[in-house]
């Protein structure tokens, strides 16, 4: 063991250049070696006889000088120790920094999702939001931390409905996580802008130009749309107000259209009746009328039938006004209306030598002198014979004459009979069927085989079919 000369503290088998206790310098100073010297007398060396082992005072001198020659080598050795010591801490530190400089590089070794982003929850169309995701990220020499940046994420665009995994990279790893992606659908509809047309007739079929539609759809986005929707009832064959429902894609709105009845707003003639000129008595005839009707609606169209005209019977002569109704519309036209006889007040004949006879039934003839008529009668269908008697002294006037007449074709027949009951009467014979004729006479019927009277007799009144 070696020891401080100073304050005894042990040394190391390497001498320091100073003592860590006392700080004794013990570059120049001989260390005592053996036991400890603190263990008193006991433990120190016998001194030398004064002649005995180390031959008196020159061995002496030789012991020191041979002990100090020691000292002064071990005092070289030692420094240079110290100095080899030094430089070798030196040298050791600068390795210690090479060796440093050249240690294994730290790499990332592996990541995970420590907290998933604050979205993750899609529609398809939706870009990915990686707010708030933050990674655990381990090295390669044990240690972590935690990341909010520096990383990607794939895929970006979410196309896809369903359950989609995220790939996440960071510097060549890699981890994943889930997000649900949902399809966009329509939540909701209403109607944006009405159609230009809500008012219709019963008939129409629904116009739905200027509708459009605010869809709104389950991702919170929303749009205007004017086409892709349908519409019911297209076909509006009732009145009143009528509710139409719109759809699209899978939801409605409805909104109201007003139906109205089509009626007749207006009639006018669009062809006159074949006759329009008639006789007194007469009954309408619309042949051939039609009328060119206008609806509420805006259309028209001609029509033929199914109106009704006033009068039909026509009673009056002269220009009759004939008032045709349809659908609740009126629209009027005229005919002239002709007496369908002519009345001829005079008739004016021309009476003659010549006789005629004629035979009875009951085998008696009878005769009378031939009228002509200044004016033949045709299609005579009554007429008024006028007759007085006077200075009667023979024979009997009172009782049947007969109205005999010649036609145009110069044969003559009994036309009708009279009763004369006075001497002076006027008797209108009506015709079985119009007559026409250009001569007559009116012989008595019941004289007998003599008489002897005055008479005058002339006709009037004669009522002919119309010639026009």
């Amino acid at each position: 063991m070696r020891y401080c000369p100073k304050c005894h503290q042990e040394l190391s088998e390497q001498i320091p250049l100073f003592c860590n206790k006392c700080g004794q310098d013990l570059r120049h100073v001989e260390t005592i070696s053996g036991p400890d010297p603190a263990a008193g007398s006991a433990a120190q060396p016998s001194e030398p006889a004064a002649d005995g082992a180390y031959g008196g005072n020159k061995t002496l001198a030789t012991v020191f000088a041979v002990t100090l020659t020691v000292s002064l080598i071990l005092m070289a050795v030692i420094g240079v120790g110290i100095l080899m010591k030094r430089k070798s801490g030196d040298s050791g530190n600068k390795n210690a920094a090479m060796a440093s400089s050249v240690k294994e590089k730290v790499t990332v070794s592996g990541i995970s999702v420590a907290e998933k982003p604050d979205k993750t929850s899609y529609y398809v169309g939706e870009v990915l939001d990686t707010a708030g995701m933050k990674l655990t990220v381990r090295y390669s020499d044990g240690t972590s931390k935690a990341v909010t940046d520096g990383f990607s994420c794939s895929p970006q665009e979410l196309h896809t409905s369903g359950t989609q995994t995220i790939t996440v990279s960071y510097e060549g790893e890699t981890t994943s996580f889930p997000v649900t992606v949902s399809e966009v659908t329509v939540s909701g509809i209403s109607v944006a802008t009405y159609p230009y047309t809500r008012a219709y007739f019963v008939g129409d079929y629904l116009d739905t130009t200027g509708l459009s539609l605010e869809v709104e759809y389950s991702n919170g986005t929303g749009e205007t749309v004017s086409d892709g929707f349908s519409c019911t009832p297209n076909f509006l064959d009732s009145s009143g107000t009528q509710t139409i429902t719109v759809s699209y894609e899978g939801r409605t709105a409805t909104f109201q259209v007003d139906v109205s009845e089509i009626t007749v707003s207006g009639i006018f003639i669009a062809s006159y009746p074949y006759t329009t000129t008639y006789y007194v008595g007469d009954y309408l005839d619309t042949g051939g009328l039609s009328l060119e009707v206008e609806y509420s609606n805006g259309t028209g169209e001609v029509v033929s039938d199914g109106f009704s005209c006033s009068p039909e019977y026509l009673d009056v002569s002269g220009t009759q006004t004939i008032t045709v109704y349809y659908g609740g519309q009126t629209t009027e036209y005229e005919v002239t209306v002709k007496s369908r006889y002519v009345t001829y007040e005079y008739v004016y004949s021309e009476w003659t030598e010549a006789t005629v006879s004629f035979s009875l039934d009951s085998g008696e003839s009878v005769g009378g002198n031939v009228q002509e008529l200044y004016t033949p009668l045709i299609d005579c269908v009554s007429i008024t014979i006028n007759t007085e008697i006077s200075n009667l002294t023979d024979g009997n006037v009172i009782g049947q004459w007969g109205f005999y007449i010649r036609d145009l074709n110069g044969r003559w027949k009994l036309a009708g009979v009279y009763y004369l009951d006075s001497f002076s009467e006027s008797n209108t014979i009506t015709f079985s069927s119009p007559e026409s004729f250009d001569a007559w006479t009116c012989p008595c019927h019941c004289l007998g085989d003599s008489w002897s009277f005055s008479y005058s007799i002339w006709l009037s009144d004669a009522v002919c079919i119309n010639p026009d």
